[in-house]
């Protein structure tokens, strides 16, 4: 099963950062698990579109949503909207 975890990064704590790190690891025991590029790995208009990619070609999108954010938003509309 190919997995998206999708979780804010912008107003999240570095201990829940490192949480999602470990659950994405869990997670890849059994399953694809979709990267997204982060908070570095390019600029806002590159992220948005890889991970709209991501939610558009997963079996299952999975959203913590413990810290606001508007990519996280999108990613969840995204994928209520693809059924």
């Amino acid at each position: 099963m190919k997995i998206y975890l999708a979780n804010a990064l912008t107003q999240a704590s570095e201990e829940f950062k490192q949480e999602m790190l470990k659950l994405r690891e869990g997670l890849k025991a059994n399953n694809e698990v979709l990267e997204y590029l982060g908070l570095i790995d390019g600029n806002a208009e590159e992220v948005f579109k890889h991970d709209i990619d991501c939610v558009k070609n997963c079996d299952l999108v999975l959203a913590e949503v413990s810290y606001p954010s508007i990519g996280l938003g999108f990613e969840i509309a995204t994928a209520l909207e693809l059924g």
